[in-house]
């Protein structure tokens, strides 16, 4: 019963980090759509951002699968995951909103010289995911600063005093 309760959360939290990724694509699909423009204005960008989503979603879903192995304690890897999620969802929005709203101009360069739009969307969701990795890594590193490990330290040799 354990065992499945736990495999419908890691589910549900990698499906969340594919909602999270997507909800902007979804959101200026729904507003261009709303605006009057017809065809598939937006949809490429909500199955990049949904891709992107679910590579992400897949490796967390992995790596909390396998933490009950690892060395680390269970609640502090969810704890740093959930963190991860938060500065996800956050700097998705905070980046798109300075980068695509910041630099319009640039952006207009861009796209008149053969680019696609929805590169530059791309690189802004995975300038998120390392920020969400990072951090973390970060949490994890300071949830497990005490915790003893299997490891031995290096000794530090002592130095002469001269």
């Amino acid at each position: 019963m354990r065992r499945q309760a736990l495999t419908v959360a890691l589910v549900a939290f990698a499906t969340l980090h594919v909602v999270v990724a997507a909800a902007p694509a979804i959101v200026l699909a729904a507003v261009a759509r709303k605006g009057g423009l017809t065809g598939a204005h937006g949809l490429d960008l909500v199955a990049a951002s949904v891709v992107l989503g679910a590579l992400h979603g897949s490796i967390v879903w992995r790596r909390l699968r396998t933490e009950r192995r690892s060395g680390v304690r269970f609640v502090d890897a969810w704890i740093a995951e959930l963190h991860a999620l938060v500065v996800l969802a956050a700097s998705v929005t905070a980046l798109l909103f300075l980068v695509l709203g910041g630099f319009a101009p640039e952006h207009a360069a861009i796209v008149n010289r053969g680019w696609e739009v929805v590169w530059l969307w791309v690189g802004v969701l995975v300038a998120a995911i390392a920020l969400a990795e990072l951090s973390r890594s970060a949490v994890l590193g300071w949830l497990q600063r005490d915790v003893p490990s299997d490891r031995p330290r290096r000794q530090r040799r002592a130095t002469p005093l001269r």
